[in-house]
């Protein structure tokens, strides 16, 4: 059963507490009629209830926040560990007492980080002044003492060692010990009070065991590696007081047992699950290998560098300096202005770059645009955003008008230019050339100038900001001021055969193609049966929403299947390319084909009996065919593993992605999977043998491949490191568009029939039905806990109890004060503070919003760390793709 919440408990105390016990058995008998009184020997019995102290047990962590190695936006997140061992926070004591927790989390930053040690046992028990509980002086006496269970004196521990002035920086006071650990248990249901006001019993869900959880104080440092390590703090406070330095002075080494430790970053917001998911890149959102493919350039020259570069290798000129564009890195994908590279940069060996020029220019970039339509006038224009956030054309053409252009120019407002009429008539490609001789634009069109626009320098406007091409003066670079988020679109082919395709004298031919690559088509070569050579659609099963051509089955070759498409004048191989794989998938399967041999076999013998029968010759002998003993469990067998292809299963790779840019990195897209296709897959497979027209139509009278109906399937296909990254991340999948709080008892949710890891980044996922809402977000168990920032000020919207939330007129609990740090400098939170002004103003806050309490009300005097941890609990962010 899944489980729906996470009840927070205070603590799960042992029944009795780590350590060595003598039990002291004292026996009198005394008869006073008789006299009697006789005192017997004192009797003693030693035994020790074990548990971890100096070394953690295999198994024992059951997960960390942030996960280990993790680069992401951790800077307001206080970290976090979880063990499986529900009461090993309470097993023992800081100061020899009863109560109390004795692990902590201490953060350090980078500079700060320990280099962890590994000594002797005995020696670091030497180090402390360890000795036997026969030698204490007393019950104040808080040791450190030996215990029965330490292991020898050989065995190999881990500690750390740190300046006592850092220490006392970044260690939690004992106050703040109290907040610091709660364990936690999956329920089916909301905790509830009952009639006689205390909290009911809630169910468990079974398998899932009660773990407990710690929290550090301290918070990362932004764009600094982090380390945690989970300390052992036994017996090492004073009574009653703090942590216990003894005659240290501020430079010198105090030794800690580490049982634990993790890294992780705080860097690019962009990297934590959110920001991860936000940037994917969703265009197009269908598999597609576009004419125009989405690779990019991410120019940053306002510190004269660059960032990010395509594979084109041309270069960028800035301030005087050349720099080569690395070819090794790629900009994420993000939605920017799209600028088009044009059909004459495409080379025939398909290695794509920038063609020379008709003539030797200095420039810095040169593209070729394509004016798209105005949603509301027949004006066809290029948008972006201007630097005040506006967005409007910046590039015009208005074929009412002489086809003017008109050219967003100027630092002081509009400027236009209108001296070049009708060279961006529509689906035309047209080349900008911006030149540091002409202070403006030369126009190409079919590898020829055209025009040169001596105009003021253009402004085009990205998401981000405007960039200034040019400047008047000859003089000055050819970039001025921030360039960023400029992204260039290249041409792609996949054989030297194609070019024809894409470049034929027919206009008619591109608009064509184009959308048929929109469609997740690819034109590739093709070797007929007879030799020829020829170039073929080819689309895998992960469709778009299309209606494809019918056709009959079963078929007895794949040249069948082959489909003329009449537009574009080429043969569709698909169902054909489909039909053959399923054919090899079968012979590869000798357990299978064998199967599907031996039914054959019988239905055959079968076939011609009953045929004999009915021409009255029964009597001749065509072979036994009564055995059908296990004929039933066969078919079941052949039409499960055909049932094992409607989710694709152990379909190669290739034919589902045949190029890797159909799947960029850091992107996902989506599909529905083309029943026709699979069926197309499953009739091959089951044309082993069909060699004659009477295997035909026993194939056809049987027709194992459509005994099962493909239903209609839906998914995506998602490329990022945040698949190994976050390999608990939850995702729904919906038919239509539903609530924010939707979850997987909702009405639309989809089953999930397939969610498979190909690879370390990629992911598969498919659900029965046609998904339109796809949700992601972090399972309840490894939420995190945290403050909100404004990058000076820390605040936290609180909860209820139930962990219902505020209404949102609610205030914030601010924590701007220096009362709730210990060093706001260093980021060391009081969570004594924290936690007390949190249950006054959450108090507080019910009386005002809800009218719920009365200000006498005791329902908050008693705050304890399962309050605090609800309090400080981030909620799992989900991200929602709706799919186009």
């Amino acid at each position: 059963m899944a489980s729906k919440y996470i009840n927070i408990l205070q603590s799960h105390e042992p029944l009795m507490d780590a350590g060595d016990y003598i039990i002291t058995v004292k026996q009198r008998l005394k008869v006073t009629s008789k006299s009697v009184d006789e005192t017997f020997a004192e009797m003693l019995q030693k035994f020790a209830v074990q548990g971890e102290r100096f070394v953690l047990e295999p198994g024992s962590v059951f997960s960390v926040y942030p996960p280990a190695g993790s680069l992401g936006e951790h800077t307001n997140t206080f970290p976090h560990i979880i063990l499986n061992r529900s009461t090993l926070p309470w097993e023992r004591s800081v100061d020899g007492g009863t109560e109390g927790i004795w692990l902590a989390l201490l953060l350090f930053d980078a500079e700060e980080n320990p280099d962890p040690k590994t000594v002797t046992l005995q020696s670091f028990k030497d180090a402390l002044g360890f000795k036997n509980i026969e030698d204490s002086s007393g019950d104040d006496d808080n040791g450190p003492f030996n215990q029965s269970g330490d292991g020898p004196g050989d065995q190999p521990i881990t500690i750390i060692e740190v300046k006592r002035s850092l220490l006392e920086q970044i260690m939690p006071k004992r106050a703040d010990l109290n907040f610091t650990a709660h364990s936690r248990r999956e329920v089916d249901s909301v905790p509830a009070k009952g009639g006689d006001g205390k909290w009911q019993t809630v169910t468990t869900v079974d398998g899932r065991p009660e773990r407990a959880v710690l929290i550090g104080n301290r918070l990362p440092k932004a764009g600094s590696l982090s380390t945690v390590h989970l300390v052992s703090l036994e017996s090492r406070f004073a009574d009653g007081g703090e942590f216990d330095y003894g005659t240290a002075g501020p430079d010198d080494l105090i030794q800690l047992v580490t049982l634990k430790s993790w890294s992780f970053a705080s860097v690019d917001p962009k990297f934590s699950l959110f920001g991860m998911l936000e940037h994917l890149n969703r265009v197009p959102s269908v598999l597609s290998r576009p004419y125009l493919n989405d690779q990019t350039i991410n120019l940053d020259l306002s510190a004269n560098t660059i960032i990010d570069n395509s594979e084109y290798h041309f270069p960028v000129t800035t301030t005087g300096t050349s720099k080569e564009a690395d070819g090794s890195r790629k900009f994420d994908g993000a939605s920017f202005l799209h600028l088009e590279i044009a059909d004459t940069n495409i080379d025939a060996d398909d290695l794509p770059q920038l063609d020379p020029f008709p003539q030797p220019l200095a420039f810095s970039i040169a593209v070729e645009i394509k004016v798209k339509k105005s949603e509301n006038t027949g004006i066809h224009a290029v948008m972006g955003h201007e630097e005040s956030g506006i967005y409007k054309p910046s590039v015009l053409y208005d074929p009412d008008n002489d086809g003017i252009i008109y050219m967003v120019t100027g630092e002081d407002g509009v400027q236009y230019s209108h001296s070049v009429p009708g060279i961006l008539p529509d689906d035309t490609y047209t080349r900008l050339v911006w030149t540091k001789e002409g202070r403006g634009f030369c126009f190409y069109k079919d590898g020829s100038l055209v025009h040169t626009d001596p105009a003021a320098p253009g402004r085009i406007y990205t998401k981000d900001s405007p960039y200034l091409i040019g400047k008047v003066d000859d003089d000055t670079p050819l970039f001025v001021g921030q360039i960023k988020n400029l992204q260039i679109f290249r041409r792609v082919l996949s054989a030297a055969e194609i070019r024809d395709i894409f470049t034929s004298a027919a206009s008619t031919n591109v608009p064509i193609v184009n959308a048929r690559l929109e469609k997740g088509m690819l034109a590739l070569p093709h070797l007929t049966r007879v030799g020829k050579k020829a170039v073929s659609w080819y689309r895998g099963p992960l469709s778009v929403r299309t209606t494809m051509t019918d056709f009959t089955l079963p078929a007895t070759a794949a040249d069948e299947l082959l489909v003329l498409d009449n537009a574009s004048g080429m043969f569709d191989a698909s169902y054909a390319a489909a039909w053959q794989l399923g054919r090899l998938m079968a012979l590869e399967d000798r357990q299978f084909s064998l199967q599907l041999y031996n039914l054959k076999r019988r239905n055959s013998l079968e076939s011609k009996r009953e045929a004999q029968k009915s021409q009255g010759r029964s009597h001749l002998d065509i072979g036994n065919t009564s055995h059908n003993d296990g004929l039933a469990d066969t078919t079941a067998k052949i039409k499960d593993w055909l049932k094992r292809r409607h989710i694709l299963d152990q379909v190669p790779f290739q034919y589902l992605i045949p190029y890797e840019d159909m799947l960029p990195v850091e992107s996902i897209r989506f599909f529905n999977i083309d029943p026709k296709w699979v069926l197309c897959l499953k009739d091959g497979a089951c044309s082993i043998g069909r060699t004659s027209s009477d295997d035909l139509n026993l194939d056809n009278s049987t027709n194992l491949a459509a005994a099962d109906d493909v239903p209609a399937m839906s998914g995506f296909l998602m490329r990022s490191a945040l698949v190994s990254g976050y390999p608990g991340l939850q995702i729904l999948g919906f038919s239509g568009t539903v609530p924010g709080n939707a979850g997987e008892d909702h009405a639309s949710c989809l089953p999930v029939v397939r969610m498979e890891r190909l690879s370390d980044e990629i992911l598969l996922c498919i659900f029965e039905g046609d998904i339109h809402t796809l949700d992601f977000f972090q399972k309840p168990d490894v939420l995190h806990f945290g403050v909100d920032s404004d990058g000076t000020n820390y605040s936290k919207q609180l909860r209820r109890a139930d962990g219902s939330n505020l209404p949102p007129s609610a205030e914030a609990f601010t924590f701007t004060d220096v009362e709730f740090w210990h060093d706001k400098t260093l980021r060391v939170a009081n969570f004594d503070k924290m936690a007390v002004s949190a249950a006054t103003s959450l108090k507080a806050t019910l009386i005002t919003e809800l009218g719920k309490l009365s200000e006498d009300s005791s329902e908050f005097d008693v705050f304890t760390s399962a309050d605090f941890a609800m309090e400080m609990l981030e909620g799992a962010e989900k991200v929602r793709f709706v799919r186009p």
